[in-house]
């Protein structure tokens, strides 16, 4: 045998137990993370958590939200629904909504701009526009002065038909 032969099959033996190697390495779990589903921010954009009646923001037993989940249901295009989202100061020191953000220009919101003292309710009206047809799911975003760090979501659903 050729001194070229055996180096020829020492490199084969070598590459192999390294694929051997690599591919038990590909079959190891490796344990989820937070992945983020669907589009990706856009810039300055609140950061995109799935809406549920949890609040794990420091708004949680200061601030009762109406609810965390608005179902428009079934309406014609071109009539923009409007629904108010009460919000409670449950705490003892006044609430300010800072800012609402809408993850759509179809769907805007108008909410108190005065201090919300403790044990008063007001509202926040949230209103799709209805220009296109078929399902739609918006995530409305609030922050307030208890916990500006992190806002709060709110889905608005339904179905333009």
């Amino acid at each position: 045998m050729s001194i070229n032969y055996r180096i020829v099959v020492a490199l084969g033996m070598l590459w192999f137990a390294q694929t051997a190697e690599a591919q038990t390495a590909d079959t190891t779990a490796i344990p989820p993370s937070n992945v983020r589903v669907g589009p990706p921010p856009k810039r300055g954009a609140p950061p995109v958590r799935k809406a549920d009646d949890r609040d794990i923001t420091l708004n949680n037993g200061k601030v009762a939200w109406g609810t965390r989940g608005i179902e428009l249901g079934q309406f014609p295009q071109g009539k923009p629904q409007t629904r108010e989202l009460t919000v409670k100061n449950i705490s003892q020191e006044p609430l300010r909504i800072l800012k609402v953000k809408t993850s759509c220009h179809c769907t805007s919101a108008e909410w108190p701009q005065t201090e919300i003292l403790p044990g008063e309710t007001k509202s926040i009206l949230i209103t799709h526009n209805a220009e296109d047809l078929g399902e739609f799911l918006r995530i409305v975003s609030v922050q307030t002065n208890f916990d500006p760090e992190n806002w709060v979501m709110i889905s608005v659903s339904g179905e333009v038909k």
